[in-house]
């Protein structure tokens, strides 16, 4: 329900790399850091280029993400505050709050209340730098190509790199990323093993056979408890895209956990290296479609943060795509089941668009590669085109509605204390959605969630606090006995003050 480098070092491929730590060459060690950081950085450039043939994929601890995150969440930004993992935020808090007052805190606090930037555009600086001690560019940040960003303002941000520079000087940043490179390679450890286990890797090459164009880079995000983030930086011939996984809790010794379901926005960010720039080059012929499809869904593609129809196709392709590797590797429940998630998320037209992937998957011989195939996806879409309102019309009137919340939309004194939510739909409905726990981002915490003997309410456990403005976004977590998922409802309230 809420919202998916180097210093890159690759700990399997590096361990010359990751023993002890350097000589202090001065009060702060920062020479010798930048040293290391440096070989770091070669490294993945050897990395990047020797993974065309490979699978495409690098699991990494990016401690540049890390203190971005880190500077965000001492300047009190919302979406880096959750803090799971402990002693590690403890340890944050105690090293840096102290720190409060340098002038990189106001820089990031104007930026946040002029353009607006947060979550995934935060993380999109990392790939940028050359490490987390010089803040240096590895390409202009105010270059064209830059994918920096736009919220960023490009050569704007160059004054919050030069404070952010003398910050960690100040702060000893390589100090503290030092300390804690035993809790970076713990995480980093287990997003590796989970890939090793359960990605099965090799239904990429067999699907595509072709190789990616992107280096995946997979690096999970201790300051992010709850949000899955992503990045690319593109220069040249290097093309990276990168995925910074949410690090919901800890294990019993305080070592970061990354929860089973992270692997789908592994499968999904991978399917993006394959696919996006052999859908982005027939964008041409697929313009004239996209000027009839957008517009009809443009709502819908906007609360994902899709604000042109090339991404609307690229996404397409991909989620329909997730769904034949699910089909082919976890079963028809498990497609069936993400068919109707990305069906409710605007993509109604997704059942149509697997079946003619699997029209290509079973025809290898027409068509031998991915690229071969675009004709027909691109045929496709202009198909579609012509049919989509009525499409969206007999969609929308399949799925289950919520039609009373005990909490009124919109409500501006709701009593602090309520422990209870209460949901009533216009036909019964069930759901997989586990109803507990902190979500972040202006959810309240959720304390459990169960239905009555008609399934048609369903009743949430609540946690408020007084004067908080609320968001929760309802949809599509409920699914009717036909297999259709509610229509999204945004429930907005604020709390009144403590009396």
């Amino acid at each position: 329900m809420a919202e998916i480098p180097l210093v890159a070092l690759d700990h399997a491929a590096a361990e010359g790399l990751a023993g002890d730590p350097p000589a202090m060459a001065d009060r702060h060690g920062l020479a010798a850091f930048r040293d290391t950081c440096l070989k770091r950085a070669a490294l993945l450039l050897m990395l990047v280029a020797s993974s065309a043939s490979a699978q495409g994929v690098r699991v990494i601890d990016d401690q540049r993400a890390e203190i971005i995150g880190i500077l965000f969440r001492i300047a009190g930004a919302p979406d880096f505050s959750g803090g799971n993992v402990q002693p590690y935020t403890r340890q944050v808090d105690s090293t840096f709050l102290p720190y409060r007052n340098h002038p990189v805190f106001a820089e990031i606090n104007r930026l946040r209340t002029a353009y607006g930037i947060a979550l995934s555009d935060v993380t999109t600086m990392a790939p940028q730098l050359t490490d987390p001690v010089t803040f240096g560019e590895r390409s202009p940040i105010d270059a064209p190509t830059s994918t920096l960003a736009r919220s960023w303002h490009g050569a704007e941000a160059r004054v919050f790199l030069a404070q952010a520079r003398d910050f960690a000087r100040v702060a000893n940043v390589a100090g503290f990323l030092r300390a804690q490179q035993h809790v970076y390679d713990s995480a980093t450890a287990r997003a590796q093993r989970l890939i090793d286990t359960k990605a099965r890797l090799d239904w990429f090459t067999k699907f595509f056979n072709e190789p990616t164009r992107d280096l995946l880079i997979i690096s999970p995000l201790l300051m992010s408890s709850s949000g899955n983030f992503a990045a690319a930086f593109h220069d040249g011939a290097i093309h990276e895209r990168y995925a910074f996984l949410a690090v919901p809790g800890i294990d019993t010794a305080g070592y970061p956990v990354l929860h089973p379901e992270t692997l789908a926005t592994l499968i999904h960010e991978l399917n993006h290296s394959y696919i996006n720039h052999v859908v982005d080059a027939v964008s041409a012929q697929l313009r004239p479609a996209g000027a009839r499809i957008f517009p009809i869904v443009q709502a819908e593609m906007s609360r994902l943060a899709y604000t042109r129809a090339q991404v609307m196709f690229n996404e397409s392709v991909v989620r329909a795509a997730v769904i034949r590797y699910l089909l082919a590797n976890d079963g028809a429940s498990a497609g069936r089941a993400e068919s109707r998630v990305q069906a409710g998320l605007g993509f109604f037209w997704i059942d149509e668009l697997v079946e003619l992937l699997g029209e290509y998957e079973a025809n290898r011989t027409q068509y031998s590669t991915f690229s071969t195939f675009m004709p027909r996806l691109v045929a496709y879409f202009d198909d579609l085109a012509p049919r989509v309102t009525e499409m969206r019309t007999a969609y929308e009137n399949r799925r289950p509605r919520i039609i009373k919340t005990s909490i009124a939309r919109g409500a501006q004194d709701v009593d602090p204390t309520l422990r209870a939510l209460v949901l009533t739909f216009d036909a019964p409905v069930g759901t997989s959605y586990s109803f507990a726990g902190n979500l972040g981002d202006g959810i309240p915490e959720f304390t459990g969630g169960s239905f009555d003997g008609t399934r048609t309410v369903f009743t949430i456990g609540i946690k408020l606090e007084p004067g908080r403005d609320y968001h929760i976004p309802f949809g599509p977590g409920f699914v009717n006995d036909d297999g259709y998922p509610n229509q999204r409802l945004d429930l907005r309230f604020h709390t009144r003050n403590a009396r």
